[in-house]
């Protein structure tokens, strides 16, 4: 799962670690948007969304996209 620290890393450029240091214990990634937080504003939604499908496409990992997220895809 993309959680919130993870996101306040990608929006400062640090990137998906926490992801790939995980999925291979992982069995379904959820993703999606961080909420009430004023950083919220600042992310390229869909740029962030492409970014973590490619990402787990490429690591062969389920994953699900949540509502919220998926009205920038």
């Amino acid at each position: 799962m993309i959680t919130p620290s993870l996101l306040k890393k990608l929006a400062c450029g640090c990137g998906f670690s926490d992801t790939l240091k995980s999925h291979q214990f992982v069995d379904l990634f959820k993703v999606g948007k961080i909420n009430y937080n004023p950083i919220e504003k600042t992310i390229d939604w869909a740029r962030f969304g492409r970014e973590a499908i490619g990402l787990l496409e490429s690591l062969g990992k389920e994953y699900y996209i949540k509502e919220d997220l998926k009205k920038w895809l």
